[in-house]
């Protein structure tokens, strides 16, 4: 069978390409499921009191010495499995060796109180190893790094004295006088760890910590997942774990024995298990109490800045450079993705409602935006709330708290009654650097009157294409689209067969009503000589600024109140990019970020994501579906498959995109076992326990995740899929896709406060267009220089046939009236 089907379900990490340092984000593995629980610690129980059976049983029957060597070889075994160098193997099968030979040569009889110095030895060990392990535990992430290990190195101290004194009191108390010194030192040190505890807190705070830190050294871990993240046990195999307190339990067994107390065996196996229960805990009580105060919740949104402050400031420098999404669900792991995954294109998806903005989104803007040294343009399609603008300024404060230098925010909106800072394509500073036909290739681009190469489509593209030529040409001085559509109405009306072919006249009508509808936008025609404050003009939005400086444009621009215009808007925005990308020469890393992308990118989607890799660009595209980016006739999945490097999916709920998911998550070896029953009937499933049935196991390949998988995630509302091609840094998943867990960065107060958060008032440099129309004059009718009007000199009524005046001055009245052309006022001419 094929080594790749053998792959993790839950988190097919591939090991070999890991990094060899391990990040300084710790978290600890989730529980186990309850019915795994349920397993587990009976068993534990079981294998106890068999080894303490098994210890009384050789305290009866076989000499001391036999019950020694075995105590002896479990040790040994033991060890060799913990101690990895060669010398420490040779150390402990030397000291077996040893062992063996001395006691084939004289049997070895071991009196009570060599048993009760081991017994409290070992109880003493098993306290240290409760205190390490619930510390360890409570002050993973998000607790700092710098802060756990001040603690862990406090508390490792105290570790060695709870491990050491019980066997220390135990040994004195041979050359002391004081009868049962071992045991009333032991029993007094408890009730003082028990009363320092409850100074603290209270009891059943106490009771809880106990019985917590109890059930997790049980029961931690037990596939013991080692991905990079995850926090180790000190002895990180469950059997071990159970052999060593079986092995502790046989110790006791032997001691008491030996004790002048041993009595009836039920009350002997109570009061071992009472001591083995409460002993070690007690000791260790004190230190799990105040660990308790450290611990933090992952998936509190006020622990997530902690978390990411973590990150940020982790001394493992692929970390440093890592976005944090959340953990997995398989082995709870931190899913740490390079920032250099997504300057090769990210797509997000979820339906409405699923989290993709509040878990997906805007976390990554955070978290990119917090390193300080990268600019952004957010399109956002949706424009329906406002915890977008709102969460990039919250970003860019924080990074004016961290780096001390602030990251400027533009907005730019649609809307006439909200404030917005200027943006016009044709004053950008690459504008100029472009020729005729460039400017004319790059609008009909922007704007959409680009249809494709086809016969049809090319034939119309190259129309509008023109006719922007012959207006860019003629009119060279033209800063607004406003001016470009006066003049286009202007060359509609007047220019000639060798100036404007009649077939581009004809044809030019989408070309003037794109036009049109960009003039009306008052913040995409702010020229240089409009009568407007000259702040507004020098604030205005320089997309050749975000190449040299950390900025932030963001443009709100809705596709549902204005289905016509917003579009258009935003390729002007994406073009105004690319084009500022290809004039900059030391670029800095720039990320793209469109919400609802189908909406403005759809034709030349492939090509967007193609250029701007090389511009130095990264995409994070979100959309609802996969289903949205299909229409008869284009197809847009192929691209996004093939350029964008990830993938998360917050939810799926069309049944064509579970099947893709499923299908796409790569597969798995599914054994499928049948019962034979014969003839007994397969319900009654008492009869298993006296006859066994006949079972046969086959294999199947299956995909990794299934539908129901993938419904199960869809229903949880912190869940998500993700898929990595290529990993990188400590997110290598193979290319499959992973189950993992995110969690609010922000509470929901906040969450709330943002979403109805006021639009940004005008000043520095940002205007509402409606209030600056009303400040300014009223402009004259008509604009000096010759009019239009058709009229002949000495005529009658305007007509453009010299006839119709001559039919009227002699007193001949046509049925039809007069043809006029509207009366256009034309200005200067700047060619």
């Amino acid at each position: 069978m094929r080594e790749s089907y053998h792959q993790n379900v839950g988190n097919p990490i591939q090991r070999e390409f890991l990094p060899n340092t391990r990040p300084d984000t710790e978290f600890p593995a989730p529980d186990p499921s309850p019915d795994r629980i349920r397993r587990m610690i009976p068993a534990t129980v079981f294998a106890g009191t068999s080894a303490w059976m098994l210890s009384r049983l050789l305290c009866g029957v076989i000499p001391d010495g036999y019950a020694f060597l075995a105590v002896v070889v479990l040790w040994s075994v033991y060890a060799t499995l913990r101690v990895s160098l060669i010398i420490g193997n040779i150390i402990w099968y030397g000291s077996l060796l040893l062992i063996l030979v001395a006691w084939s040569s004289q049997p070895i009889t071991v009196q009570y109180p060599v048993w009760r110095a081991i017994s409290a030895y070992l109880l003493g060990w098993l306290g240290s190893e409760l205190l390490l392990h619930g510390s360890g535990f409570a002050t993973c992430s998000p607790l700092l790094r710098v802060d756990r290990e001040v603690c862990r190195q406090r508390w490792l101290g105290y570790s060695w004295v709870v491990r050491l004194a019980p066997a220390a009191a135990s040994l004195a108390n041979e050359s002391l006088a004081v009868p049962h010194f071992a045991e009333g030192f032991l029993g007094s040190w408890c009730l003082i760890t028990l009363a320092l505890a409850l100074r603290t807190s209270s009891f059943a705070v106490c009771r809880t910590v106990a019985w917590e830190t109890w059930r997790s050294w049980l029961t931690y871990n037990p596939t013991r997942q080692n991905a990079p993240g995850v926090w180790q046990a000190r002895t990180p195999q469950y059997w071990l774990r159970v052999i060593l307190l079986a092995i502790t339990l046989y110790v006791l067994a032997h001691a008491h024995a030996r004790s002048p107390w041993v009595g009836h065996w039920a009350r002997d196996l109570a009061i071992e298990w009472f001591l083995l229960v409460v002993v070690p805990i007690s000791l260790a009580l004190p230190v799990l109490v105040e660990a308790q105060q450290y611990r933090g919740d992952p998936a509190s949104p006020a622990e997530w800045e902690r978390i990411i402050h973590g990150v940020r400031t982790s001394a493992e420098p692929i970390e440093r450079d890592s976005v944090y999404l959340g953990r997995v669900v398989e082995d709870g792991s931190p899913v740490l993705v390079p920032r250099s995954v997504y300057r090769e294109h990210a797509h997000i998806l979820g339906d409405s409602g699923s989290g993709k903005t509040s878990l997906g989104l805007l976390p990554i803007l955070e978290q990119l935006i917090a390193k300080g040294d990268c600019s952004f343009v957010v399109i956002d399609m949706k424009g329906d709330s406002g915890e977008l603008l709102a969460t990039l300024q919250s970003a860019a404060e924080r990074v004016r708290a961290i780096h001390g230098r602030p990251i400027p925010v533009k907005h730019f909106t649609n809307r006439s009654d909200r404030s917005t800072f200027a943006f016009n394509m044709l004053t950008q500073p690459f504008w100029h650097t472009f020729e005729p036909y460039d400017q004319s290739d790059l609008t009909a681009n922007a704007v959409g009157a680009n249809y494709g190469t086809g016969y049809g489509p090319g034939y119309f593209s190259s129309i509008n294409m023109a006719m922007l030529f012959f207006l860019l040409t003629k009119y060279p001085k033209a800063r607004t689209f406003r001016d470009l559509a006066e003049r286009a109405k202007h060359a509609l009306a007047t220019a000639n067969k060798r100036e404007l072919r009649d077939e581009v006249k004809q044809a030019a009508g989408h070309m003037l009503m794109i036009l049109d509808r960009l003039g009306t936008i008052d913040a995409l025609n702010v020229g240089p000589d409009d009568p407007i404050d000259e702040q507004i003009r020098q604030q205005a939005m320089d997309f050749t600024t975000l190449f040299r400086e950390p900025s932030i444009f963001y443009f709100h621009l809705s596709a549902t109140l204005t289905p016509g215009i917003a579009p258009e808007i935003g390729r002007l925005a994406i073009a105004s990019l690319l084009s500022a990308a290809a004039q900059s020469v030391d670029r800095r890393q720039v990320y793209l970020v469109i919400d609802e992308f189908q909406r403005v990118v759809a034709h030349n989607l492939a090509a967007l994501l193609q250029q701007a890799r090389s511009l130095n660009i990264g995409v994070i595209l979100a959309n609802q579906s996969m289903q949205d980016l299909k229409t008869p006739d284009l197809n847009m999945i192929p691209s996004l498959e093939a350029n964008c490097r990830l993938r998360q999916w917050f939810a799926v709920s069309s049944s064509d995109d579970r099947k893709r998911l499923s299908e796409g998550s790569g597969q798995t070896i599914e054994q499928k076992t049948n019962r034979d029953f014969g003839i007994l009937r397969p319900e009654w499933v008492w009869l298993n326990k006296v006859i066994w049935p006949h079972v046969s196991i086959s294999e199947d390949v299956k995909p990794r995740i299934s539908e129901n998988e993938v419904m199960l995630m869809t229903d949880n509302p912190n869940q998500s899929i993700l898929t990595i091609t290529r990993g990188a840094g400590f997110a290598q998943y193979g290319g499959f896709p992973v189950l993992l867990e995110s969690h609010f960065h922000i509470p929901e107060t906040e969450y709330k406060r943002r979403r109805m958060m006021p639009w940004p008032g005008a000043g520095n440099g940002a205007f509402v267009p409606r209030d600056e129309r009303e400040k300014q004059p009223a402009k004259p009718t008509r604009k000096p220089g010759p009019t239009v009007t058709g009229e002949v000199v000495g005529g009658g009524p305007a007509s453009d046939d010299f006839l119709s005046g001559l039919d009227e001055l002699l007193g001949f009245h046509s049925h039809q009236p007069p043809r006029q052309q509207p009366r256009f006022t034309m200005p200067e001419d700047e060619s």
